[in-house]
């Protein structure tokens, strides 16, 4: 279907997500139901713990909006460049934002890329991202008579959303892979060259916001982050040959499956605030003269990833920062 303007209909904006659940938790009233409850989408079962029925949803709009991109970007016939479809994601998401209360978005958002990993969405996807960094999105053309502080507010929304599904594609592509070769292979989430620390920091990826969770898969390579707040930061699988660390902020960051060996600046001070895994699968790689911190996760030992072993890893994590 398409809307009332003539743009492809596609998934509500993540500000509806409440008034979902508020139906669904009207629906569901004076209904005994277990703890766990859950539905079956293809041949697997999709769980959904309490009231995260309208967090799923979005997230799998989200996918499914970036599926439809990818097809208009890829189709010969179709006019649209990636300046119409940022176009298209900023009238989606308008002032919508990953927050503390909608962080389960984006668990679900990488679980259902998961289910339909596509390497040809995901390049599509970075040219759009790459398009947004360099240009901005075009916010100013779906908002109403806005301020200049909702016009920042749409462009950070909007930017965050691309970079979301990208990430999560590119995670999915990762995980998807069958050698290790294959997944060395697998595009990393490029940023502008020089831009990078601008970026994270535009985006607002620290402790305190939900999008520090956006950067798994991140192509940061001699990237200058020697001032970046990486404040519990999700690093996994990102690429940071040669990035400049040096006076960067990384307590509480998670980097598993990171070669750091290469990392510029990088010292104990770093290692011991971050976490990551000092043996088993998912080894992060560190300088020759640094040292595995004792904190740092024991991984099993296998031959590919698992929801297993990224739940050890999980967990561990959350009981070391209990600690701190």
């Amino acid at each position: 279907g398409h809307s009332a303007n003539g743009t492809p209909a596609g998934p509500p904006p993540l500000r509806y997500m409440k008034t979902t659940q508020r139906r669904a938790s009207s629906a569901l009233k004076g209904v005994n139901i277990r703890r766990r409850s859950g539905v079956t989408i293809g041949c697997r079962l999709t769980e959904f713990i309490h009231k995260s029925f309208g967090e799923y949803l979005a997230a799998r709009g989200l996918i499914s909006a970036a599926y439809r991109s990818a097809k208009q970007l890829a189709d010969d016939d179709n006019d649209k460049d990636e300046a119409d479809i940022a176009e298209d994601w900023a009238r989606l998401i308008q002032n919508a934002e990953f927050t503390k209360v909608t962080e389960q978005v984006i668990t679900f958002l990488y679980d259902e890329a998961r289910r339909r990993p596509d390497a040809g969405v995901q390049a599509e996807m970075q040219k759009v991202f790459t398009w947004v960094q360099t240009h901005g999105a075009p916010v100013h053309k779906v908002s109403t008579e806005p301020s200049y502080r909702e016009l920042e507010t749409q462009q950070r929304c909007t930017e965050a959303a691309i970079l979301g599904v990208t990430s999560a594609l590119a995670s999915a592509n990762f995980e998807n892979a069958e050698t290790d070769e294959a997944r060395q292979d697998v595009p990393r989430v490029a940023f502008r060259p020089g831009t990078e620390e601008k970026s994270l920091n535009r985006l607002h990826t620290t402790l305190a916001h939900a999008n520090r969770r956006l950067l798994k898969m991140a192509y940061l390579s001699g990237a200058d982050l020697s001032r970046a707040n990486l404040r519990g930061a999700y690093l996994s699988g990102a690429i940071l040959h040669s990035t400049d660390l040096t006076r960067s902020v990384v307590t509480g960051a998670r980097v598993r499956s990171v070669d750091l060996s290469e990392a510029i600046g990088l010292t104990d001070d770093h290692v011991n605030r971050c976490f990551g895994v000092k043996s088993g699968y998912g080894k992060s790689d560190l300088p020759s003269d640094l040292t595995y911190p004792d904190h740092w996760h024991a991984a099993d030992d296998a031959d590919e990833d698992s929801f297993e072993l990224y739940q050890a890893f999980d967990e561990a994590y959350r009981k070391w920062r209990a600690t701190l």
